[in-house]
């Protein structure tokens, strides 16, 4: 779900908005490099959840997304408080469970495990 969840939002961000106006909201939250950062972020949810929904490169996509979390939650949803629809509720709990699979690894049913063997 954490994955498909990001693929939903990335997709929304490259299909919906568009990068013209993910560079003004990265604009307007002061993030340096508004166009690099549009496109990046909306890369890291469009590809990184996908890597999460079939478990390539979980840690990887994990530890990005929880970092792209993290700076959302400082950049735009801290000055909200906690609770929905701009609060730092669902970047904590999506950028906590994306950090999870970023220290747990993929289980065993995953392109991860096929490919490279289960960690022990």
């Amino acid at each position: 779900m954490v994955g498909f969840t990001f693929v939903m939002h990335g997709g929304q961000k490259y299909f919906n908005l568009g990068f013209p106006v993910m560079t003004v909201e990265m604009s307007k939250a002061g993030i340096p490099y508004p166009e690099l950062a549009g496109v990046v972020v909306t890369f890291v949810e469009l590809v990184g959840g996908a890597a999460l929904m079939v478990g390539l490169a979980t840690r990887y996509a994990g530890l990005l997304i929880a970092i792209e979390m993290g700076v959302a939650i400082w950049r735009v949803h801290w000055s909200y408080g906690f609770f929905a629809p701009h609060g730092v509720e669902l970047p904590l709990a999506l950028g906590a469970a994306a950090l999870a699979l970023a220290l747990t690894g993929p289980g065993d049913v995953s392109f991860d495990d096929i490919l490279f063997g289960r960690e022990k």
